[in-house]
């Protein structure tokens, strides 16, 4: 996060990089939040190490991200999230 945060501020003239996952596996059942956003968590072939992410307005693609036993590729963007004063990142998929 410290890396990406020397690309701030963030805005219409600096948008947040995105960035490109290839052969990521589902790591445990997406679900839906809210209204039609998808969470799921994702693990990176060859690592233990678990994205949890969210999708706004793509429940949608909920069975089949469900459904695909496959490798997927993701477009994502990273973004920071602070919760009892410790700083967590969020992936935020852009595209299946």
């Amino acid at each position: 996060m410290r890396i990406l945060d020397q690309f701030a501020p963030f805005g219409p003239g600096n948008l947040r990089p995105v960035f490109l996952s290839e052969s990521v596996h589902l790591a445990n059942m997406p679900r839906i939040v809210g209204n039609n956003h998808l969470v799921a968590s994702f693990r990176q072939t060859g690592t233990d190490k678990v994205f949890d992410s969210i999708g706004f307005n793509m429940g949608d693609h909920f069975d089949l991200i469900k459904n695909n036993n496959h490798e997927l590729d993701i477009v994502f963007s990273v973004d920071k999230t602070i919760r009892d004063s410790r700083i967590f990142s969020t992936t935020k998929i852009k595209r299946y």
